[in-house]
Parts: structure tokens; C-alpha cells; sequence
């Protein structure tokens, strides 16, 4: 038998005998030397099954639990989740609120994913509570919650109307790139409803929201048709204009022409 053979006999046996190490045996090694970050990555490896351990909801919990107890803000998130979708855990609302409202107060990533949910949770039952977590998780740069304030104060719900609240929390999500609030924020504009009218920053907006073609949305056709039909002078059409830097498409059926056909 030759030595290489011999070798990897060996190797072989002592592999089978002895593995290299169990996840029991590296867990305690990892305690030891992960971070918080390190403990919710591996976290999310095991709620998910990717990585190099299968999927385990018990155990993606338990990683989340000492990422959190470490002040990790995107474990507190995550925790919060599990028990409210009773992922590895029985579903109990009361323990998914505690834990997004620990994530909101550690701050950080992850923070601003909480306080959005505890805006949507409170909004049947609590609505000081919900316009509250919706406001900071839009001071935290949540277009989701800029979008859903904005809406909240067009609409009345939740709070009383208040287009110029609207107008504060739908300007920084359009600027983003958020359709929905690009459309609100062109009919307001339209008219005069929380900022002075004015038919150039209305076909402005209106622009931008159809930017890649005309949004398969009802409300498209309800706000923007009316800006659409508004003609323009000569210069609010070059104020428009140059606030796009082009020159404004040809309309069709009232519709603005894709740029991208």
C-alpha cells in the first residue's frame, strides 16, 4: 500500500472518528469571539438557511436574543418580528410591540424598520401613538413613513388634515423617487391645497411620476389628468422646463409620450 494511500485512509478514519468540530462545540467558540453584528448575521443565516448552517427559526432566535442583549438594534427589529409572525417562536403581539419599541429607543440601523411597524400596528388603536412612530421613523429617512405621513394628513386619517404637514412629509419622498407621493405632491400643487398653486411645480412633479411611463394606477389617472389638461405659458413651460433639464415630452391622449419606448 503506498504511503499516500495509507495517508488518506487515515485522514478518512480520523475524519469519521473525530469530526472536525460540531456546532455545539462551535458555539461556545463563537460567543466568545462575535460581536453583536457577527451574532445577527448569523442570526439571519439560520432564519433563512443561508450560509453554512441549514435553516433553524429556534436558533436564529436565540443568535437575535444575544445580538440584542448587546444593544443590537436590528435584532431587536428582527426579534420583534419573529413573535409577531410566530416565527420560531409563538406569535404574541404584545412581545413583537416590546421589541420594536426596544429597537426604536437602542437607535441605529434597524430602528427606523421598527418604529414603521409600530406606526402601522398603532393605526387602529392608538393613532397619537402611530403618528408619532411614523414621525420618527420619517426623521430616521424612511420614505415609507414620509409616504404614509404625507398620505395620513392629505386624507384626514389618523389626524386632522393638514395639506401643509402633507406637503413637508410627501416633498422629501418624491425627491427619492416615490411615485405615489410625487403624484400627491403634483395635486397639491395643482391646487394650492398646503403651498401656493402653481402649474410649474405641478407639471413638474406630475413629470416626474411618469418618468418611466404612466403608472399603473388608478389615482394616476385621477391626479394627473387634470395637470395634464392644464396648458402652460411659455415660461412656466421653460420654468418646467429647466427644473427637469429636458424639454417636455409630446402628450398623447392627454398622456405624456414614454421617454422610453
Amino acid at each position: 500500500m503506498s504511503g499516500l494511500l495509507r495517508l488518506v485512509i487515515a485522514l478518512s478514519v480520523f475524519v469519521v472518528v473525530y469530526p472536525s468540530s460540531t456546532y455545539a462545540q462551535e458555539k461556545g467558540f463563537l460567543l466568545e469571539s462575535y460581536s453583536s453584528e457577527d451574532m445577527y448575521r448569523l442570526g439571519e443565516e439560520f432564519r433563512f438557511g443561508h450560509g453554512k448552517y441549514p435553516k433553524d427559526l429556534k436558533e436564529a432566535l436565540d443568535w437575535h436574543l444575544k445580538a440584542a442583549a448587546r444593544g443590537n438594534a436590528r435584532s431587536m427589529f428582527v426579534i420583534g418580528n419573529m413573535y409577531l409572525k410566530g416565527q420560531g417562536v409563538e406569535a404574541n403581539k404584545g412581545e413583537a410591540i416590546a421589541w420594536f419599541k426596544k429597537s426604536v429607543e437602542a437607535g441605529g440601523e434597524g430602528s427606523a424598520a421598527a418604529a414603521e411597524e409600530l406606526g402601522g400596528l398603532y393605526e387602529i388603536t392608538d393613532c397619537a401613538q402611530s403618528i408619532a412612530m411614523w414621525r420618527r421613523a420619517a426623521e430616521l429617512g424612511s420614505v415609507t413613513a414620509q409616504n404614509r405621513l404625507g398620505l395620513m394628513y392629505v386624507n384626514g386619517q389618523c389626524t386632522e388634515k393638514k395639506p401643509e404637514e402633507a406637503v413637508r412629509f410627501l416633498l422629501p419622498a418624491a425627491s427619492t423617487g416615490d411615485i405615489i407621493s410625487a403624484i400627491f405632491l403634483a395635486s397639491l400643487y395643482h391646487k394650492g391645497d398646503g403651498v401656493p398653486q402653481s402649474n410649474v411645480d405641478a407639471r413638474y412633479w406630475a413629470e416626474k411620476a411618469t418618468l418611466l411611463g404612466w403608472p399603473r394606477l388608478t389615482i394616476a389617472d385621477t391626479y394627473l389628468n387634470p395637470i395634464f389638461a392644464t396648458p402652460l405659458t411659455k415660461e412656466e413651460t421653460s420654468q418646467v422646463e429647466r427644473k427637469l433639464g429636458y424639454k417636455l415630452r409630446p402628450l398623447k391622449d392627454g398622456r405624456p409620450v414614454p421617454m422610453y419606448q
